[in-house]
Formats: C-alpha cells, sequence, structure tokens
C-alpha cells in the first residue's frame, strides 16, 4: 500500500484485525491521515521509515504547535494566536499528542528494510492463499517519559528551584 487511501480502505475494509502500520515519512506528516489512525482501535503501532537519502525540505513540519508556549504565555490566547501570520505554521501539536500505540522511526540506508517488507506483504497479506501471514513486532520499551502528560508534569517539576539540598 503506497498511498493514504490505500491505507485508510485496507483498515475500513477489516476493522477487526489488529495492525501495526507501515508508513513513509511524508505519510506520517499528513495529520489528517494520523489523526484517523488514532481513532481507530484496530492499530496497534506505527513504524515510519525515514530515507537517508531523501530530501525532507519539502516538508514543512513542526513538532510543536502553530502558536508555541501559547499556554504559558501572560497574553491572552486569542490575540497571540489568532493572527493573521501564524508564528509557526508547519506546526503539526504531534508533541503534544499521546499516542494511543508506539511510534517507531526507523532510518533506512537504501530503502532496504523498507523493500523487504512491502514484499512480505504483497506475497503473503495482499490475497493470502492461507493462514501464512507476514508479521511485525515492535519491542521498544520507553526509556524515558511514558506519555505526554508525564513530560508535562516533569517539565513543570524540573522548573522548581531548589535553593537547599538535605542529606539524611
Amino acid at each position: 500500500m503506497n498511498g493514504s487511501q490505500d491505507i485508510i480502505q485496507t483498515l475500513r475494509s477489516n476493522n477487526l484485525t489488529p495492525f501495526v502500520v507501515v508508513v513513509n515519512v511524508g505519510q506520517f506528516m499528513n495529520t489528517s491521515l494520523m489523526r484517523y489512525f488514532r481513532s481507530t482501535t484496530n492499530i496497534k503501532g506505527l513504524i515510519v521509515f525515514s530515507n537517508e537519502e531523501e530530501n525532507y525540505d519539502r516538508y514543512a513540519f513542526s513538532e510543536s504547535s502553530k502558536c508555541p508556549n501559547s499556554l504559558y504565555s501572560a497574553y491572552n490566547v486569542t490575540e497571540q494566536c489568532d493572527l493573521d501570520t501564524q508564528w509557526n505554521p508547519a506546526g503539526t501539536e504531534y508533541s503534544y499528542i499521546s499516542w494511543p500505540f508506539p511510534v517507531v522511526l526507523v532510518t533506512d540506508v537504501n530503502n532496504t528494510i523498507w523493500t523487504s517488507m512491502h514484499e512480505c506483504f504483497s506475497m503473503l497479506n495482499r490475497e493470502p492463499a492461507d493462514d501464512t501471514r507476514c508479521f511485525i513486532e515492535i519491542n521498544n520499551p520507553m526509556s524515558a517519559v511514558g506519555s505526554s502528560e508525564t513530560c508535562f508534569r516533569r517539565q513543570y517539576l524540573m522548573s522548581l528551584h531548589i535553593s537547599e539540598v538535605c542529606f539524611i
């Protein structure tokens, strides 16, 4: 499946089967497609492939919001953010999203992994003759924050200045 519509059609046609969706960086930057992914219950993971040779400058992308730091500003949010010219027009707010499944970025030199996965999918999953399928398992434990909520909480706690340290 190469297009966004192919992915959506497959997810709609088989809404009980759990999926790990594999997309390229361009599809990941499609905010409406990612919103659809987060709204479905059968997606269990998302793998984003990045080819080192591809030029990503053509994509306008920022994981922050269109109006960064608006929640922490002393100014009125509507006066600050509802302007004709946006501060960050490429903002997707991806860093504020609590994704309901793991999202993994894979750097793929020369598209070798992408090609082998596409061949496996085409051969075994597109029109299966039996129960043989091509499967993916994501084994990527969270080693840092765990969720956006925890990140925001830690960010707030880290901003508290401790002037004295007590040793027991």
